[in-house]
């Protein structure tokens, strides 16, 4: 079972572990802010956030990474073990989840960060506008689709896996 667990109920072990993660160069270096992120100043933060925005990826105990959604921008990082289907279906449910409550989602990806381009094109995604370090996407509720009809039959199937808590 995947279980995307809202980061006002996580644990202390489990901030650790996410942190851990998105401090990893593969995930911070691919992140709008490549900073580092202390562990107090992390707590902090989490502290003010709304219930409902930011969601750690579960499945059987093992983080597989995480999603956010906040003023219509969204965001995700994996792992970088974690299979790749599971990481469309994850990410496709999450958008799913984000469009029954608004119209359009927007993202910024780094330029060099070619993966998180190509997913969010996978799901329609559209590039607004670029400056030197980012592309500006959006993607219209109406708009969603993945390229291939075969995969989204197998993201849905696993995406009705997949719980919020």
């Amino acid at each position: 079972m995947i279980v995307f667990k809202d980061y006002k109920l996580l644990s202390l072990s489990e901030h650790k572990r996410l942190l851990e993660l998105r401090n990893s160069d593969e995930v911070r270096l691919s992140s709008n802010d490549t900073s580092m992120i202390l562990l107090e100043n992390h707590l902090a933060w989490c502290k003010n956030l709304k219930s409902g925005r930011y969601f750690a990826i579960y499945e059987n105990e093992i983080l597989l990474g995480g999603v956010n959604v906040n003023n219509d921008f969204w965001g995700v990082f994996f792992a970088p073990e974690i299979n790749p289907f599971l990481k469309l279906a994850c990410a496709y449910r999450f958008l799913q989840k984000c469009l029954e409550s608004r119209e359009l989602l927007r993202a910024d990806i780094r330029k060099t960060n070619v993966k998180a381009l190509e997913l969010n094109q996978f799901f329609g995604f559209k590039i607004k506008a670029e400056d030197s370090d980012f592309f500006h996407l959006e993607l219209k509720k109406a708009d969603v689709k993945t390229k291939n009809k075969k995969i989204k039959e197998k993201i849905d199937l696993l995406s009705n896996k997949i719980y919020f808590l």
